[in-house]
């Protein structure tokens, strides 16, 4: 069974694919990055690619698992190499279709970045062994906490109390992996890379409050609405005061104790006092705001490396490798830019708002309904997506006919969203 609709262009991204495979209101509500991609066969593709990434992880995310091939002896199976060849020869680029991603994201009023959030900077590696793979080098590796064999990649995210997603990620390319080392002239350290991942946020007109470093009281608001009071302090150290270019700060949820999981050490370049700065002036209360907001990038590898399998790829060369990471990244934003049941978007505050040095700045007011989180975005949408999945499974088979009328009522059900209970009845 095949939808009969064509593509539309930014209205209609799924148009024109297996019925089976891509619902109609996914047909419906997800804007289009066809006119990005030259060939039909690229665009289902893509759709294919993002889709499977949502499914529910069984096994690794390989190329023989995203397309539903057998492990092992399934490799040579064409659709196998269909999307292999997709994500490593076809021509089309990924920072296109990142770039339109980081569009959408800003022109939804559900996700639309404000004054009040954060732009995050961190990197991210994993383990992988060989030496044809590209970026692979022996370097540390933060999962594993150690030297060894892997890739690191710089990444962005920008973040608010409520909602989180990536924006920009660029491999780094250790020195050994270069022809001079050190001294070629593609190398770039970690934080060179960051600085220009700012830049790029900025270009792209992303809002950002900060980029995230005697006792006062500061009050914190979490995401479920909850506070609590935290302490911080300013300290003069070496090059660091209050009233220099870095200040540093202590943070802690009990200033008598210091407990290791309640208290942050950590700088900023952010002015106290009115100074000629581009940077706006925040308080102790302010900077541990945005500081908390840090959280949401170790959130965000954790989803999108354990439920998208961010390091599964099975390819070699570095166009793409960050092919594949673009299209994880697009498929952890569908989560956020599919339609809730309640959307639950709070105003923005204000552009260009300072608060008072002492006082948490105004991030948007507690929503009377409560907002989805991303994993139970993600499991209202394999709802529907796992049954699609499966039947098509048994169809290709020839186990199943879809032509017994309670499955089409079925199929009709799941094609517009619903979804069923996967799990125990309450």
């Amino acid at each position: 069974m095949k939808a009969s609709a064509r593509s539309s262009g930014r209205t209609s991204w799924l148009s024109g694919s297996r019925f089976l495979r891509h619902p109609a209101r996914w047909r419906a509500t997800w804007p289009g990055f066809d006119d990005l991609l030259a060939s039909r066969a690229q665009r289902r593709a893509l759709r294919d690619y993002v889709t499977a990434l949502l499914q529910p992880r069984d096994r690794n995310k390989t190329l023989t698992a995203l397309a539903e091939a057998e492990p092992g002896v399934g490799a040579t199976h064409r659709e196998v190499q269909r999307l292999q060849w997709f994500v490593s020869e076809s021509p089309w680029e990924h920072e296109p279709i990142n770039d339109r991603r980081i569009d959408l994201l800003m022109n939804t009023p559900a996700t639309a970045p404000h004054q009040a959030g954060a732009l995050l900077l961190d990197d991210s590696g994993d383990r992988k062994s060989g030496h044809a793979t590209a970026y692979v080098s022996r370097q540390y590796i933060g999962s594993r906490a150690q030297i060894t064999g892997g890739i690191v990649a710089v990444t962005t995210t920008w973040a608010d109390e409520r909602i989180y997603y990536p924006l920009h990620t660029v491999p780094y390319q250790p020195a050994p992996t270069l022809p001079q080392g050190r001294a070629d002239a593609a190398f770039r350290t970690k934080g060179r890379i960051a600085a220009e991942l700012v830049e790029r946020a900025r270009a792209a007109g992303i809002p950002s409050r900060a980029h995230p470093g005697r006792w006062r009281p500061v009050r914190r608001r979490y995401r479920d609405g909850h506070t609590a009071t935290w302490w911080a302090i300013e300290l003069t150290l070496g090059r660091y005061g209050p009233d220099r270019p870095h200040r540093l700060i202590v943070a802690s949820s009990d200033p008598t104790t210091l407990p290791v999981t309640g208290t942050f050490y950590l700088t900023t370049n952010l002015p106290r006092r009115p100074r000629r700065s581009a940077l706006p002036v925040a308080g102790l209360a302010e900077i541990v705001r945005l500081y908390g907001l840090r959280g949401w990038i170790e959130q965000d590898y954790k989803q999108i490396k354990h439920e998208l399998g961010w390091a599964d790829f099975q390819v070699r060369s570095g166009r793409a490798i960050q092919r594949h990471w673009a299209l994880v990244n697009l498929a952890f934003c569908f989560c956020w830019l599919h339609p809730a049941d309640d959307p639950g978007r709070h105003p923005t505050p204000a552009a260009g708002a300072t608060p008072p040095d002492d006082q948490v700045p105004a991030p948007p007011a507690a929503s009377p309904a409560r907002q989805e989180t991303w994993p139970e975005r993600l499991r209202r949408i394999r709802a529907y997506l796992t049954p699609i999945r499966d039947l098509s499974r048994l169809a290709r088979n020839g186990v199943l006919s879809l032509c017994v009328p309670e499955l089409a009522g079925l199929i009709a059900t799941l094609a517009k969203g619903v979804g069923v209970n996967l799990y125990l009845p309450p």
